[in-house]
């Protein structure tokens, strides 16, 4: 009875002994695995994102939900990340904005005295409505009577429109060439930062 309780001691033995070397055995490849984890993410994502937009719909919500609770408990933190991006958007709307002030009002001070003017002063006695809004209702008053699509980089013109009374004689490419030039002139002699994109022409009374 002794030798049949041994034996049986000895197989239980055997039978841990290989339990605890699978185990052990996993835990080791989990391990692996988490250690090539960083380096192994960015392409496991890259084929998934190939594979079709699952991902992209995935990620959307928990990174529009995390957005959302960064905006309402870290502000400041939210504010100093997109700053950089939407920075210079506002700093050359601002600037934009207060040199059209500037020149409306010099249109408003040029032409108090001209037939315009005179013209404007009489429509503000008429109406009841103080010339200063009348002058800058008329000098704020504008037509679009050209419009162009030009890829950037290339100056290709991709698509084009016009007023209906204007000539259609044009050429649209060379006009677009001759404004892609201007821009690539002013980043060549370091007027402009390389990634400054040309805003307006002024010819005239046309802008």
């Amino acid at each position: 009875m002794s030798d049949e309780l041994q034996r049986l001691r000895q197989l239980l033995a055997v039978a841990d002994a290989d339990s605890q070397a699978r185990v052990e055995g996993r835990l080791e490849e989990v391990e692996s695995r988490l250690r090539r984890l960083p380096s192994d993410l960015p392409d496991t994502i890259d084929a998934a994102d190939r594979q079709g937009p699952a991902l992209a719909r995935s990620l959307s919500q928990p990174l529009q939900r995390s957005i959302e609770q960064l905006a309402r408990e870290r502000r400041e933190l939210l504010a100093e990340a997109v700053f950089p991006v939407i920075g210079p958007a506002i700093r050359r709307a601002i600037t934009e904005a207060l040199r059209e002030l500037v020149l409306n009002l010099n249109r408003l001070l040029e032409s108090a005295f001209t037939p315009r003017g005179l013209r404007w002063r009489w429509q503000a006695w008429r109406s009841g409505v103080p010339y200063a809004q009348v002058a800058l209702r008329e000098l704020l008053r504008f037509r679009v009577d050209h419009l162009f699509l030009v890829q950037n980089g290339s100056g290709l013109v991709l698509a084009s429109a016009r007023q209906l009374d204007l000539d259609s004689d044009r050429d649209t490419d060379a006009v677009a060439a001759m404004l892609t030039a201007i821009r690539d002139f002013a980043r060549d002699a370091g007027l402009a930062p390389g990634d400054a994109e040309l805003s307006e022409v002024t010819l005239g009374e046309h802008l």
